[in-house]
Formats: C-alpha cells, sequence, structure tokens
C-alpha cells in the first residue's frame, strides 16, 4: 500500500481565502505502475522534506554544460536506452524512470528511481547501451546520486562495468557505496570514480540498487556520465538573509502558468540587512544588490547592505553567484527588496520564511512526521517573533497560519485557541499583550490546513511583536495538539520561535525560551503570518487608531475599522468603476468582489488603497 501523505504545504489558492491543501494520496500502487510522485524516508527516521515543485521554493539545478572531452551522457529522459531488471517481488515500487516529489531533476524532467523494500534486501539494475572505450585511456564516471537512507541506516548501491548488460558481466565496481562505504546524500550529490579498460571495445555501466537489509528507502540517479578527463564538480548552494520579512503571496503564489512569483522582501531604508550562505565546492562568491543599495556589488561571504528607498521604489537585483575553481557558475538567485513604508504595500502577509528554507512534512501513516512544533505535552504556548524598526507603527488585522490537530476529534473541536500580538519585554520575550482573538479548534480547521484569522479589532504595534497562540483549556497530550509547520531544515542559525515551558514537572525552569535552547540545533521560523498594514508616508508612520484598513484575502475585499455606511468605490489601474458599494459596520466588511485578478484602487471615504484581487 502507498503511504497516506499529507503535505504541509502547497501553492497559495489564489481563488480562496487559503491555501490548499495537498490532498492524502491513497491506494494501491501496482507493480508496474509508474511513480511520478513518491516521498523520501529520512535517514534519522522523520520523512524526508517535500516541497512540493510547483512552489519554486528551491530553483532547479541547471544541467552542466558538456565537456569537450565526453565520451557518453545519459540523463534518463526515456526508459528505453537503458535496460532495467528489478529482481525484487515485494519492492513497494520497482525501478524505473520518473520523478520523486519535491526532488527536481538535475536534468531535463526525469531520472531514475529505485523504491524501497519492507520486506526484503534490495536487487535492481540499470543497464548502459553500449560504450565505446580505448584500452589504458583512464575515464571518469560520475552519476548525482540522492539517497538518504532511513531510521540510521544507509541505503547502499554501486555503478559497475562490464562486457555485456546483464548481471553476471558486471565484473568491475567503479563507484562503491555498499557497506561501510555507503554515504547519505539528503540531496543531489555528484559522485565520480575512474576506471581504466584493459583492452578496446564496448562496455556497459551498470546502477545497482542493493541495499543488504530491508525497510530502508527508495534511491535516485540523474546524469550519468563517462569523460576522458575528469569530470567537474560543479559549485551547489543557497542564499538567504538577515533582516526583513517576506512576502507569503509572493514566497507561495503561482500564477495560471504555475509559475512562481519572485519572492519579495521587505525592508525599510537605512536598516542594515547581512547577506549569507550556504554550499558545497565553492571557490568564489559574487553579489550583486541594484538601485538604491548601499554597496553594488562584493565578493564577500556575508555583506552588509542597507537600502535608500525612494517611497514606492522596489530592487529587483539582487543576485548571487557561486564560482568553483574553473569559473563555473552553480546559482543564480534573485528577489526583490521592497520599501516597507509604500503606499504599494497596503497589506500583506509576511513571515520569516524564506526562499530556500525548506518546511516540516508531516505523514498520517504510522504516526511518522517530522518535528511540528505547537501545543503538546512540552508547551501550551509558542510564539513566532517579527522584527520592525523601531520607529515602524504598524496595524495587525489578523494571522495565516500552516497546522494541523493532531489526533483532534469532534469532542476538541470546541476548545479555544488564543491568538495575541505582544509587544517584546526588557529581555526581547513575549510581553504586554497589545490584542488578539481567541476562536476554537472548531473555527481553524474547515477543510484545509492553511488558515486565517481575522481580528474584530486590529492591534496597532510599534515597531517589533510577537504572535503567539496560546490553549488554555486543552489539556496537553502526546496524542492531540495543535502542530504548527515550521522551516525544518535552514542555511543559517536565525531563530524567531519561542516557547512557554509551564510545566515544572519536566524538571526545565519554566517561562519562555527561543527554539535552540530547548531543542539543540533547532534554529527555525514557523508558518506563521500576520497581516501587517503600515502608514503610507514613506516616514516612520503614525498610528492608525482610526484610519479604516483595506486589504484582500482571494477574491474578497476586506474593510476593517471605516465608520458605518462609508462608500467604497473600486477601480481598475484604467480608471473605470467596477464596483461601488457601502461599509455595513465599522468592525469589518467583507465583500465578495468576483473580480479578475488584478490590480485595483480601491476608495473609502476618500482614502485610496492599492490591491491584489488574486
Amino acid at each position: 500500500m502507498m503511504k497516506n501523505l499529507l503535505l504541509g504545504l502547497a501553492a497559495v489558492a489564489l481563488a480562496t481565502n487559503a491555501m490548499a491543501a495537498v490532498p492524502v494520496l491513497k491506494g494501491e500502487l501496482k507493480a508496474d505502475a509508474t511513480v511520478n510522485q513518491v516521498t523520501l524516508k529520512r535517514a534519522d527516521g522523520r520523512m524526508q522534506v517535500a516541497t512540493p515543485s510547483q512552489m519554486s521554493l528551491r530553483a532547479p539545478q541547471k544541467a552542466p554544460a558538456a565537456a569537450a572531452s565526453l565520451v557518453y551522457s545519459y540523463d534518463f529522459e526515456d526508459d528505453q536506452t537503458w535496460t532495467i531488471v528489478d529482481n525484487s517481488t515485494t519492492v513497494e515500487f520497482p525501478m524505473q524512470v520518473g520523478g520523486l516529489q519535491g526532488i527536481d531533476p538535475v536534468s531535463g524532467n526525469y531520472y531514475l528511481i529505485s523504491g524501497f523494500d519492507s520486506r526484503a534486501a534490495r536487487n535492481a539494475w540499470a543497464f548502459s547501451e553500449g560504450v565505446e572505450l580505448t584500452a589504458g585511456q583512464t575515464y571518469s564516471v560520475g552519476v548525482y546520486a540522492y539517497a538518504s537512507g532511513f531510521s540510521n541506516t544507509l541505503d547502499e548501491w554501486k555503478v559497475t562495468v562490464g562486457t555485456a548488460a546483464n548481471e553476471a558481466s558486471q565484473t568491475t565496481t567503479v563507484i562503491d557505496r555498499t557497506g561501510a562505504n555507503a554515504v547519505a546524500y539528503d540531496d543531489w550529490t555528484l559522485c565520480i570514480d575512474e576506471f581504466t579498460p584493459s583492452t578496446t571495445g564496448t562496455y556497459y555501466f551498470a546502477i545497482n540498487h542493493c541495499t543488504s537489509v530491508a525497510d530502508v528507502n527508495a534511491v535516485a540517479f540523474d546524469l550519468f556520465q563517462v569523460d576522458d578527463e575528469k569530470i567537474p564538480v560543479y559549485p551547489s548552494g543557497t542564499m538567504y538573509s538577515e533582516g526583513g520579512l517576506w512576502s507569503v503571496w509572493n514566497l507561495f503564489a503561482i500564477d495560471d502558468q504555475g509559475t512562481a512569483p519572485t519572492p519579495m522582501l521587505y525592508s525599510a531604508s537605512s536598516v542594515p540587512m547581512t547577506y549569507r550562505y550556504v554550499g558545497k565546492n565553492v571557490e568564489t562568491v559574487e553579489w550583486m544588490f541594484g538601485e538604491g543599495a548601499s554597496i553594488s556589488s562584493s565578493t564577500s561571504d556575508s555583506p552588509v547592505v542597507a537600502y535608500d528607498f525612494a517611497e514606492d521604489s522596489i530592487n529587483t537585483d539582487v543576485y548571487l553567484f557561486l564560482r568553483n575553481s574553473d569559473g563555473e557558475v552553480g546559482l543564480e538567485r534573485n528577489y526583490d527588496v521592497k520599501n516597507l513604508y509604500s503606499s504599494q504595500v497596503a497589506a500583506d502577509y509576511v513571515c520569516n520564511f524564506q526562499p530556500e528554507d525548506k518546511p516540516t512534512y508531516y505523514n498520517t501513516s504510522g504516526n511518522q512526521y517530522s518535528f511540528l512544533c505547537g501545543m503538546s505535552a512540552i508547551n501550551q504556548e509558542f510564539a513566532e517573533y517579527f522584527e520592525l524598526p523601531e520607529t515602524f507603527n504598524s496595524t495587525v488585522s489578523g494571522i495565516m497560519m500552516v497546522a494541523v490537530g493532531y489526533n483532534a476529534t469532534t469532542t476538541d473541536l470546541s476548545d479555544e485557541v488564543v491568538v495575541n500580538i505582544c509587544a517584546p519585554d526588557a529581555e526581547g520575550l513575549p510581553g504586554e499583550v497589545l490584542g488578539g482573538q481567541t476562536i476554537t479548534i472548531g473555527d481553524l480547521f474547515t477543510g484545509y490546513t492553511s488558515l486565517i484569522i481575522t481580528f474584530d479589532t486590529p492591534v496597532n504595534v510599534e515597531g517589533s511583536f510577537f504572535v503567539t497562540l496560546r490553549m488554555p483549556d486543552a489539556t496537553p497530550s502526546s496524542s492531540y495538539y495543535l502542530a504548527l509547520y515550521n522551516a525544518l531544515e535552514r542555511g543559517n542559525n536565525c531563530n524567531t520561535m519561542y516557547f512557554n515551558i509551564e510545566d515544572a514537572s519536566l524538571g526545565i525552569p519554566t517561562g519562555w525560551y527561543a527554539a535552540p535552547e530547548i531543542f539543540e540545533g533547532l534554529y527555525t521560523s514557523a508558518l506563521v503570518s500576520p497581516l501587517l498594514q503600515c502608514e503610507t508616508t514613506g516616514v516612520a508612520a503614525n498610528k492608525l487608531d482610526n484610519s479604516s484598513i483595506v486589504y484582500t484575502n482571494g477574491k474578497e475585499l476586506n474593510i476593517v475599522n471605516a465608520a458605518a455606511g462609508s462608500r467604497v468605490t473600486v477601480t481598475d489601474i484604467a480608471g473605470r468603476t467596477v464596483l461601488a458599494t457601502s461599509v455595513g459596520n465599522n468592525v469589518r466588511t467583507t465583500i465578495d468582489t468576483n473580480l479578475n485578478r488584478g490590480i485595483y484602487l480601491v476608495t473609502v471615504d476618500g482614502k485610496t488603497t492599492k490591491v491584489a484581487i488574486r
């Protein structure tokens, strides 16, 4: 049986009020079925992080350019050229050409994958077509491998060569990842070794998935190469920034063609931001920063940059180039940096989750799940920190978050969840409660894992703040809790997640703790995103005590804090009036616009706000 799966993230469903959840996958996989979507198990016992490909959180790797000396190359774009023989009879799915969910190909659209067997060892082979080799010539043989292992047991595989495309003829092992040589590869890794034939002739290479114990994992291979010169190892890595807040819409939205927009980072004039990266096989780095940046470029590993923004300016030219010793570029990434005080930023869901972060993954099968932070037996209160300039005054109108009610039943639906916006105290921990909303588990879970909570009364905030969530009446246990999706793996040691330990019997002094203080090495952020509204003067904002707030959820137009009866006019970018109505009450009015996707101007009693209908 296929594993029952529930993914922690999916692309934002722009026509709805929440990000759509990837559905649970059920059913039986037949032996001859083609596998396009499979989730790997991790070497440490957790499920492999699954990032839906439509999110484009990680850019697919570009296939390296073929060297002039390349003798043979194959990237598994068809299932006819290589001969596949799978000798396992109880395997979850046989060796085949396909793809794994969340694992982008190194080259092309597909690669070679081989399933795990929960009852026996593995013995699957893929044999190449014939390759002409010359006696005495040393050839470099390489293949990209993805072999994560499971429960501290490593996958085993090898690359062999022989004089025929069958197991008996594969007499020489070229790349050995069996036994003591087994290695966990949690991302595509180029593995290289050498082969020198003793006679000139036709040779056949093979990839053998040969894990010697049961129930370890699936493995994947791509871009097999034979070269009469050493195959270059290309650089790879991820970039990130310390400072600023990311737009949830720009991180996770997709357009009609399934393409994700460029990630959007909000910052403010003169606020320093540190850019960093983590990478492999990197010799030099080059950063490029566009208009308004305090420096135009840098070769430092961690340049510090500030922006001098005009009110509505946007910087679209943040790039990172990683190069190896041969000058080959391994990574090019860019994202937009926008003025936090811009009049174009009327309201947006923001978060600390970065484009290169990997989200947690939750699997309902066998109660196996990667670490999910939230209200549990350890703590009943959680906080996520949002850092803003001291001079920045804003209004929080609600939050979006990605969560699951772990083992929640119908009797739990009335349990309260208190969402608060808190000011930092003198120690930088959650302090004074500025406002918020009380809801129930039943209010939260209405068919989506992505949840939107709109405050009846928007909360005014000066500078930085915390979003806290608390379950005051629920009895915390390991069998039922509110689980929050968070960044499972990130390159930087940046933490914005906090826990309130309230049970002294745990042997930990009660009080607030940053995540890495409780769980060593857990530098993380949660997918909790406040709806941030700022004044649009281009300078330090005034409080919005009496100002109306306009924002959208999909096709819905939300107007908060406007006087009852206030006129509402919506015009398109051509200046045509497409909607005219009035506000029903001064708390919150929701209008289903049914407008086409696009940018619109919403005027409420003379105040105009630019919004995006999705």
